[in-house]
């Protein structure tokens, strides 16, 4: 996505930004909506202010962690997206012009992982480090909830777009895709098992952040290779299609269904417990997906579009 949006907005367009919010917005939003409607109605609705901050998406901003995770807790991550879908276009117009420079968004790029560190040091030093979820001054309110620290992330993207653009270190060869793949995905599953990451302040960023960027990197260079193989199954594809839709019901819908799972079946073992969890959950969220999702995203996109002819 980034690649191409590098591309479109090369030469940008009032016609072409407004499209582009309204993709992002019929991508997004009704399905979110939908399930926090669901939510409210199900488990009940706190304070209407409360309410208004999840309805606007903005309430990954709260310093207060009941706000921001209230009704539908993943849907602070939704606000974290739509701030960075905000501010994309303004990148993009920036990296577009830049797109041949390399040297450049390396740099730059270079320099979003350094204050990633510097921020990351900063929260795991002191008592800072022992400071706990609902702390406004924590980590986990500043790096993992707060919109403003995820711009690094998205940087990095972009400038792996930016080398795809400039053609620049892309290789053919499928030992170095191979390699760059089987070393991220190593230093994701380590940093993942390891109890000492857990809930640290490199945990909520930096750590998953510069392995997920060679990852990708390693997976949209031109090298056929058995690991993008995989990921291009029909079976990977579809649950990438309906990930978004999964990852909004996960928690209300796994709070319902564990308990009821352990009072129904007789096999009362944490492993049969989670896979019916996760089996119902893909379900779910593929009755969302296609009921809702799909649906409004073709409705919004036909409706609010401006046509390019």
């Amino acid at each position: 996505m980034l690649f191409r949006s590098l591309e479109q907005f090369r030469e940008p367009s009032g016609r072409a930004l407004w499209n582009y919010f309204v993709a992002r917005f019929a991508r997004i939003y009704p399905s979110y909506f939908a399930v926090l409607v669901a939510v409210g109605i199900v488990f009940g609705v706190p304070d209407f202010s409360v309410v208004l901050r999840h309805i606007f998406v903005i309430q990954t901003w709260s310093g207060n962690s009941d706000v921001a995770y209230a009704l539908n807790g993943p849907g602070w991550s939704i606000g974290v997206e739509f701030f960075l879908y905000l501010i994309f276009p303004l990148l993009a117009i920036w990296f577009a012009r830049k797109s041949r420079n390399v040297g450049w968004a390396l740099t730059l790029a270079f320099i979003a992982v350094v204050v990633l560190a510097i921020v990351t040091i900063y929260f795991s030093s002191g008592g800072r480090r022992f400071l706990s979820e609902i702390d406004t001054n924590s980590a986990w309110r500043w790096i993992y909830r707060n919109p403003i620290f995820r711009i690094g992330d998205f940087i990095l993207g972009m400038t792996v777009a930016v080398l795809l653009a400039a053609r620049r270190f892309v290789s053919s060869s499928r030992t170095l895709a191979i390699g760059l793949g089987i070393l991220s995905i190593a230093w994701i599953l380590v940093a993942m098992g390891s109890a000492r990451t857990v809930g640290s302040a490199a945990s909520m960023d930096l750590l998953y952040a510069v392995p997920t960027t060679f990852l990708i990197y390693s997976l949209v260079v031109p090298a056929d290779h058995f690991i993008r193989r995989v990921l291009e199954s029909r079976v990977v594809v579809w649950l990438g299609e309906i990930s978004f839709a999964v990852y909004l019901v996960h928690v209300p819908l796994g709070s319902k269904l564990e308990p009821f799972i352990q009072s129904n079946i007789e096999i009362n073992h944490w492993s049969i417990n989670l896979l019916f969890v996760v089996i119902g959950t893909i379900i779910g969220g593929s009755i969302l997906h296609y009921t809702i999702e799909r649906p409004c995203q073709r409705f919004l996109r036909r409706l609010l579009s401006v046509d390019h002819q």
